[in-house]
């Protein structure tokens, strides 16, 4: 017997849960960057992956707001072209979880709490 299932079909939230079940245990990437003003921004990462070594190829699943905009991480990855793939140890991940809190832009993150 056959199942399919469109994904499609099902709301954003249960395809997140659907999706993120797949791949157990899943590394988190604690992702920062900064604005050109210097503001660092830091929030975790649950869609990232290794792709490649030659070249050396990291993706990121880069979500945006529910009204669409384009969340912090995108906005300074597009300015400035860097970011920074961290992974939390075991003490450290009650902070990197903090940080996927929404707080207003321009904040930075890594002083949040």
């Amino acid at each position: 017997m056959t199942d399919i299932l469109d994904l499609d079909s099902i709301s954003a939230q249960d395809r997140y849960k659907l999706l993120s079940a797949l791949v157990i245990p899943r590394p988190v990437a604690w992702v920062t960057t900064m604005d050109a003003q210097g503001v660092v921004n830091a929030a975790p990462y649950s869609f990232f992956n290794v792709f490649g070594q030659d070249p050396a190829l990291i993706i990121l699943g880069l979500q945006h707001k529910p009204d669409g905009s384009a969340k912090d991480t995108t906005r300074n990855i597009d300015a400035t072209g860097e970011f920074v793939v961290n992974l939390a140890t075991p003490a450290l991940v009650r902070d990197m979880v903090g940080t996927a809190s929404l707080i207003r832009a321009k904040a930075n993150r890594l002083r949040w709490g």
